[in-house]
This record gives structure tokens, C-alpha cells and sequence, in this order.
């Protein structure tokens, strides 16, 4: 029998082929075994961060290029562990 990924029960399972990793996540399916390494893995914003930078974004009289990029450095500094 056939494994199937254990997430999506595709048959689509070919460890030697496509960039993988040899004998690494042979239960995930090749579209599931990259999906995985995409994932986020490090520090992501609060609920309670995210909301206030969506209410300084979409509260501001006039959302121009200078809060475009003060919200960017935010976030980024937020991701990267900084305050």
C-alpha cells in the first residue's frame, strides 16, 4: 500500500525529488512538506498590536507615504524582537 501525506491524504509523496530533504517529513506530501517550511516561525504580532496598528493605519486623516513606511518599520521592528 501506497502512503498518503498525512495532512492533505495526497499520494503526491516523492522524497528524493524536488529539493527535499532526504528521510526528512517522508509522511508529508511534496506540496505539504514546502507549505510547512513557509510557515511563519518566528515572533508574530499580539492580537492587541495588530489591532492598534490597523487603527493607526485606517483611523489617520490622511494615510500618505510617511505612515505607509512608519507602520512598515513597526511591524518589522515587532517581527525582528525589537519594541
Amino acid at each position: 500500500m501506497t502512503a498518503s501525506c498525512k495532512t492533505c491524504y495526497s499520494y503526491a509523496i516523492n522524497p528524493h525529488t524536488h529539493g527535499r530533504e532526504a528521510g526528512v517529513d517522508l509522511d508529508l506530501c511534496d506540496v505539504c512538506y514546502w507549505r510547512k517550511r513557509a510557515a511563519p516561525t518566528g515572533p508574530v504580532l499580539t492580537d492587541d498590536e495588530a489591532e492598534y496598528l490597523f487603527e493607526e493605519w485606517y483611523d489617520a486623516d490622511d494615510i500618505g507615504p510617511e505612515l505607509v513606511r512608519a507602520t512598515e518599520r513597526a511591524v518589522l521592528a515587532k517581527l525582528r524582537g525589537g519594541a
